[in-house]
């Protein structure tokens, strides 16, 4: 009885590493650009960093100062409304044109146009420029 469990514990795990292997597309310019409006979302500039390259990160460190700043003249309270302001604004993510080492994918913000672009950096996807609001 114990080989039995143990034969299917076995074999669900291995369903479940190949249908996360199979899904694969994880590093897609697609991908990228979801999860970096998902963290966006969720004011995480760390995750938005992580998938970042050049100036975008620039970018983003001065976001993330400007709340630093907030948070030291009006108290950590008000910069956390802020940052939960994110998660109130409407975005819509346009579709990701083909491309092979740079696209630049449509984002709307509250109505107002705000493209971000990929660019391929060593097989990966990374945001070179995406010009979000600073709140």
């Amino acid at each position: 009885m114990k080989k039995l469990i143990k034969g299917v514990v076995l074999i669900v795990a291995a369903i479940l590493m190949l249908g996360i292997v199979g899904c694969g597309d994880g590093d897609s310019a697609d991908s990228i650009a979801e999860k970096c409006v998902d963290c966006l979302k969720e004011a995480d500039f760390d995750g938005m960093r992580q998938m970042s390259t050049g100036g975008m990160i620039q970018w983003i460190d001065v976001a993330e100062r400007k709340y630093d700043e907030i948070a030291r003249l009006l108290g950590e309270k008000t910069a956390s409304k802020f940052r939960e302001t994110y998660d109130e604004l409407k975005y819509e993510l346009g579709g990701v044109p083909d491309g092979d080492t740079k696209v630049i994918v449509p984002v709307r913000i509250n109505g107002q146009d705000t493209p971000m672009t990929l660019i391929k950096l060593g097989g990966k996807w990374r945001i070179e420029k995406f010009d979000f609001p600073i709140i």
